[in-house]
C-alpha cells in the first residue's frame, strides 16, 4: 500500500509541474504577442506623428489648421 502512495505522489507532482511548466509557456506566448502588437501600435504612432507636419502644410486645406489654431491658443 505505501508504494502505491509514493507512486502516486510522484505522479502528483510531475503533473502539476508539467501544468506549471504548461500555463508558463502560455503566459510567454501572450506576453510576446502584446509585446509585438504594442510595438507595431507604436510604430505606427510614429509614422502618424511624423506625417503630421505634412497634413499640416497639405494644399487643400484652406486657412490655418485646427490643429495649429488649437495649439497656439493653449499656449
Amino acid at each position: 500500500m505505501l508504494p502505491l502512495i509514493m507512486v502516486n505522489v510522484a505522479i502528483y507532482y510531475h503533473m502539476v509541474s508539467s501544468i506549471k511548466a504548461s500555463i508558463s509557456n502560455r503566459l510567454e506566448a501572450i506576453r510576446d504577442m502584446k509585446v509585438a502588437e504594442l510595438d507595431h501600435w507604436l510604430e505606427e504612432r510614429a509614422v502618424d506623428i511624423l506625417s503630421m507636419p505634412l497634413i499640416m502644410k497639405a494644399p487643400w486645406i484652406n486657412g490655418p489648421c485646427i490643429l495649429r489654431t488649437s495649439i497656439i491658443h493653449l499656449r
